[in-house]
């Protein structure tokens, strides 16, 4: 008679492999997920950036003026501080 025992279950290696596995990915998506953050950011900034200078440039089209005529305030031609 021959003994053959089946072990069920896994070996810590292959238990710490898998661990390191799934720690390797989850680092690689929280990599890319802020730089997809990142990104974003960046083009809302762009996008109201642009609909801004559309906005005054209908503005001083409309009226005939200079920025500074229609908004009263000769700061935006000032430094930015």
């Amino acid at each position: 008679m021959s003994s053959s025992k089946h072990h069920i279950g896994f070996t810590i290696i292959e238990l710490l492999i898998v661990i390191v596995v799934i720690a390797v990915l989850a680092t690689i998506s929280v990599v890319a997920y802020s730089g997809i953050q990142d990104r974003a950011r960046y083009s809302k900034v762009h996008s109201d950036i642009a609909l801004l200078v559309k906005a005054v440039t209908m503005a001083r089209e409309n009226e005939s003026k200079t920025l500074a005529q229609i908004s009263g305030s000769a700061g935006t031609a000032a430094e930015c501080a």
